[in-house]
């Protein structure tokens, strides 16, 4: 697959795009794949993905509250906010904030 050494010299972007196709594609799990229904799917509408270029852009690592507070609140906003505008069937006492 790919060499057990740094290469000495630079490659073209080319070689470089090959080795991903090669070696890293192949065993990639693809999350946007229809058939893939181990988590749901993210990144596949144009909110998510502005939303996602926001946070690579700013290095948010939002997986928990101690990890990032303001992301986790506007998260916790945001799922109220579509369980209301939706009605998910969602009691209003299991809303964070209400």
């Amino acid at each position: 697959m790919l060499p057990k050494n740094a290469p000495e010299h630079s490659e073209t972007w080319d070689d470089i795009m090959k080795d991903v196709e090669e070696a890293i594609m192949p065993g990639i799990t693809h999350w946007q794949h229809p058939r893939f229904h181990a988590y749901f799917p993210a990144g596949n509408s144009y909110p998510s993905i502005l939303g996602e270029m926001l946070s690579a852009g700013l290095g948010i690592v939002g997986f928990s509250w101690a990890a990032s507070p303001a992301c986790t609140e506007l998260e916790t906003i945001m799922l109220d906010w579509i369980g209301m505008k939706r009605i998910l069937i969602i009691k209003r006492k299991i809303l964070f904030f209400d």
